[in-house]
């Protein structure tokens, strides 16, 4: 049961330990921030009575569910009362319009059924919306102080990076993991839209604007850092070890601080080949085959990352949906090494055990610990598709979570620029440059294979010749991508370092999108910057 504090009895604060809610669910001060003067007379103007705080292991879902929703039990239905809403069973489904009265029928199908209760949705003005909204306002201008700078800063804003749904400490429940397995995936946490959103703390950077170097060594570290914790987080279930989801949940804030540091060079993180170590030891290379799975999770973390924040999601949100692209492969292991090292067509039975490696995640995560709780959901819907032609429950679209969809489009465009990519029963080659990816992956967003409207956003987001590509110039230079300034993607920020004859020439930034004698010819490949990631930014 939530803690409720009356308006009357709340004190100012320099830092609030945990967020605290309104009466319709949604989230008024986050955990972090400072409570003062002037915001509890706010409160008391708008006609707050009373905010609610959750208590230890509950979830935001729970509680906003109980928000909601009037529960009443069926054995207190009485025969003859009119039930002046539509109620829904316990799973949601619809049980009866609104005006319906309480007959013996009624109870007697419900007794057979097993349904124990009914809800009711409640009505916007029991819930209070409209005073919520009257202090979005207010709500807005004060956190417009937390800008990314902030950020930066070792001690970033907690509320930013907090998880809001309840964690089970021990591991996944026995309930959470049957739901998952039995296919109750309908009942996964709703997704409500959360203030503040992440992209309010990213930082606006010019494309062209010439970075220093000590960024980029910055952004280096933290690329080789993330790598060698999703190694060791790998190896760790690699060896059955029971699972701390503290590591992922760090690396997911990292990124977070990245992309709001400089969303562009956050961007050529999957771009940037790994260089190999100059050993001088006898100690075993590194295995190139584990190296390039971690590579490509971090693909997927860092464009999760990047249309997460541009869906809209709140600094919370992104991290969870981040957190969960992280581990929602590691049931891959569990899959026999032969098989994704086949060069040839798969079989049935391959494909049948590559596509079985979402319930070995589950397994393995449910002895991990701090699993906030929504990850398993979203980590078992990754790989569903649209039209329902995915696995491992062929759910269509409307019943895969908005943050599955989001890392399934991540995965996607990873397994589009790596080496080989997975079609129906065999392996055929990725295409060869980043643009090319993207074209297909707005294909797979027609098709039905993948949620249109975000493939749509990714395109808008990452750039139709994405951030970091190369493209050949009419002029017969090469260049490359800076980013967009305006809403023609076929015109992007380019920065000029070769000439027609291939010779480096210093850096010369073109907005093609006012400079209408230029235009790109195509997408190319160049081997001559491949020593300097960050070549042109």
């Amino acid at each position: 049961m939530p803690v409720v504090h009356p308006i009357a009895e709340l004190s100012p604060t320099r830092k609030l330990e945990n967020t605290l809610y309104h009466a319709c669910g949604n989230a008024l001060f986050y955990a972090g921030e400072s409570l003062n003067e002037d915001d509890i007379e706010t409160l008391k103007k708008a006609g707050v009575k009373r905010v609610y705080e959750l208590s230890e292991g509950e979830s935001v879902a729970g509680f906003r569910d109980t928000r909601l929703y009037r529960v009443l039990a069926v054995n207190e239905l009485k025969l003859g009362a009119v039930l002046n809403r539509e109620s829904l069973t316990e799973s949601d489904e619809l049980f009866s319009p609104a005006n319906t009265k309480v007959t013996p029928e009624m109870l007697k199908d419900l007794n057979s059924r097993g349904i124990k209760a009914l809800r009711f949705k409640r009505e916007p003005k029991e819930l209070r919306i409209e005073q919520y909204r009257s202090l979005q306002e207010y709500l807005n201008s004060k956190r417009a102080k937390w800008r990314f700078q902030r950020m930066l800063r070792d001690a970033a804003p907690d509320h930013v990076f907090t998880l809001p749904f309840g964690r089970t400490g021990d591991g996944m429940s026995d309930s959470t993991f049957n739901a998952v397995i039995d296919g109750l995936t309908e009942r996964i946490p709703p997704f409500v839209e959360e203030k503040p959103l992440f992209r309010e703390f990213a930082g606006d950077i010019e494309p062209g604007t010439l970075r220093d170097e000590p960024v980029k060594q910055g952004f280096l570290n933290l690329r080789q850092s993330c790598l060698e914790r999703i190694g060791q987080m790998y190896e760790t279930a690699r060896g059955d070890e029971d699972l701390d989801l503290d590591t992922a949940v760090a690396i997911a804030r990292d990124l977070a601080r990245a992309w709001c540091c400089d969303s562009a060079l956050f961007s050529l993180f999957p771009l940037i080949p790994t260089q190999p170590s100059d050993k001088t030891d006898n100690t075993p290379a590194p295995d190139e085959s584990g190296i390039a799975a971690h590579e490509h999770i971090l693909k997927i973390a860092v464009w999760a990352t990047l249309l997460a924040a541009n869906r809209d999601f709140s600094g919370p949100q992104v991290i969870e949906t981040v957190t969960a692209a992280l581990v929602h492969d590691l049931g891959m292991l569990k899959v026999d090494k032969k098989i994704l090292e086949k060069k040839d067509e798969l079989s049935k039975a391959d494909i049948a055990n590559i596509q079985r490696h979402p319930v070995f995640t589950l397994e393995m995560l449910r002895k991990a610990d701090n699993l906030p709780a929504i990850v398993p959901f979203l980590i078992f819907q990754v790989h569903e598709r649209e039209d329902g032609s995915g696995y491992p429950l062929r759910l269509d679209g409307s019943r895969i979570h908005i943050m599955s969809k989001v890392i399934a489009v991540a995965d996607a465009y990873s397994e589009l620029t790596s080496g080989r990519t997975l079609v129906g029963a065999g392996l055929r080659p990725a295409p060869t440059t980043p643009h090319a990816a993207m074209r297909e992956l707005i294909d797979a967003g027609k098709n039905k294979k993948l949620d249109e409207e975000l493939v749509q956003l990714f395109a808008i987001t990452a750039g139709l010749f994405p951030i970091g590509s190369w493209v050949s110039l009419s002029a017969g230079d090469t260049a490359r991508v800076l980013g967009n300034t305006s809403d023609d993607l076929m015109r992007p920020v380019v920065s000029v370092l070769l000439d027609a004859d291939n010779n480096p020439v210093e850096r010369k930034p073109l907005d093609l999108s006012t400079d209408p004698g230029i235009e790109i010819s195509k997408a190319v490949t160049v081997d001559a910057f491949t020593g300097e990631p960050f070549a042109g930014f």
